[in-house]
């Protein structure tokens, strides 16, 4: 019996023996590295903290890590301000059901500037799934609280009577969506940031606007507001995407853009009061595939005013609009397949001034005042259908080396085209049934060649002086 001891003994030594030190090494090390692993993996696992109606909020906050989650049972919660510290980046706020948060208490003494609501401190931040109401203090529902910032995301979060703004976030890359805020006394969402998506939202009864993004690349998609007492919508910064949102009925414009290449499209805009609905000023803008109804006050209905040589209005469809229907000013503009209807008594339906301008494809009818109108050198205005309005069809104002082309103008109160440029050519127009189909300004210098291919229908042959 004892013979097999010693043999198991010695059979051991000489494993160890044969298992190179190297070997035995890399083990070790592996093994440490493992244990480094299940460490690391243990101290940066995100704990979920779970609450119910009655438990204090601001505690788990504090008691929170980042990239932990809090998850609020269906309930009202009733609460003082609520901050989210610096130092809990990626940290979720999530309400599972309805979650209803009142705030009834002023600002926490020495923390002034504090939201009503809830505060972000932190980066990466992700609230959802939450109703905010009845912030009692003059400030903002939901805000950051801090510079340096990106991140944050706030989704499906309602905001009830803010005392002060609803949404008020800054830093880079935020995004606010499916957000619903009623009832603000200043803006509804604002975010101040490059990168700023804002998608899906509803904002209602809102004193100031209804939606602000300061910063470049915003995206605003699928947005609906409504009886805004400002604008709908004020853009500041480049590349702007405004696509398919729905305005109404805002006592001031509903888009305002200030800045280079932005892009507003397939947008619905119905009753603005004391601005243009769509107003953008910068350089390379497109305004394309927009319905504007309803612009009260005398205000253009589509404005652009380029900063420098470029910019397009595409496809847009204006009626009722108590200005002009499209007014554009600036250099090399394309004004192109737009319709305009109804526009304002001493407007006109299209209003361009600049050199080198493309007025192409329009239908213009039922103005009343002039249909179209382009004052600038080497514009050329073709393929368009100008008819019924109430005074002139095509207005040429000052400029030079005007091109007229294939256009139809019928039926006008006044003028079918009336010149007051220098150099002017009509070429394959047909002009029929204005009071007087072509009138060129002699006492005004103006000069004008209409060739042999044109149909006017009362033979004017351009000498006649315009009419009053």
């Amino acid at each position: 019996m004892s013979a097999t001891p010693a043999r198991s003994r010695r059979t051991v030594r000489t494993v160890r023996r044969l298992t190179p030190p190297r070997v035995r090494r890399a083990g070790r090390l592996a093994l440490g590295a493992l244990a480094a692993t299940l460490a690391l993996a243990a101290a940066g696992r995100a704990d979920t903290i779970k609450l119910s109606p009655g438990d204090d909020v601001q505690a788990a906050l504090d008691a929170a890590g980042p990239g932990d989650e809090l998850l609020l049972a269906k309930g009202t919660y009733t609460t003082g301000p609520l901050l989210v510290d610096a130092g809990k980046d990626g940290l979720v706020i999530r309400g599972k059901g309805k979650v209803i948060v009142e705030t009834f208490v002023p600002a926490r003494e020495g923390e002034g500037g504090l939201p009503g609501g809830l505060g972000i401190g932190s980066s990466d931040v992700t609230v959802s799934n939450l109703t905010l109401r009845h912030a009692d203090v003059a400030t903002d529902a939901l805000a950051t609280t801090g510079p340096g910032l990106s991140g944050i995301v706030v989704q499906k979060v309602t905001v009830l009577n803010a005392s002060e703004n609803g949404i008020v976030l800054e830093g880079a890359g935020i995004t606010v969506e499916r957000c619903t805020v009623i009832g603000a006394e200043g803006v509804g969402i604002s975010v101040t940031g490059d990168g700023a998506q804002l998608v899906r939202n509803l904002v209602e009864r809102v004193e100031g606007d209804a939606l602000v993004v300061s910063g470049d690349d915003a995206f605003v998609s699928r947005n609906r507001t409504r009886d805004a007492g400002d604008n709908a919508l004020d853009v500041l910064g480049d590349d702007a995407v405004v696509e398919r949102n729905t305005f109404e009925e805002t006592d001031d414009g509903a888009v305002t853009i200030t800045g280079a290449r932005a892009l507003v499209d397939r947008n619905t805009i119905d009753g603005t009061a004391d601005d243009a609905a769509i107003r953008v000023t910068g350089v390379d803008a497109v305004i394309s595939r927009n319905r504007v109804e309803r612009v009260r006050h005398g205000f253009p209905a589509v404005q652009l005013l380029a900063t420098a040589p470029g910019g397009t209005i595409d496809g847009n469809r204006v009626r009722d609009a108590s200005g002009a229907g499209i007014q554009a000013l600036g250099d090399e503009l394309v004004v192109r397949g737009n319709t305009v209807l109804s526009s304002g008594r001493a407007s006109r339906g299209i209003d361009v001034v600049g050199d080198l301008a493309l007025v192409d494809g329009n239908v213009v009818k039922d103005v009343h005042a002039d249909g179209v109108h382009l004052a600038g050198n080497g514009g050329t205005i073709s393929g368009n259908k100008v008819t019924d309005c109430l005074e002139d069809g095509i207005v040429v104002g000052s400029g030079t080396m005007t091109l007229l082309e294939g256009n139809v103008v019928k039926g006008n109160g006044a003028e079918g085209v009336e010149n007051g440029g220098t150099d002017t050519t009509l070429r394959k127009n047909k002009i029929s049934k204005n009071r007087l189909d072509v009138a060129n300004d002699t006492d005004g210098g103006a000069t004008i060649v209409i060739e042999d291919d044109n149909t006017i229908g009362d033979g004017s042959d351009g000498t006649d002086p315009p009419e009053v």
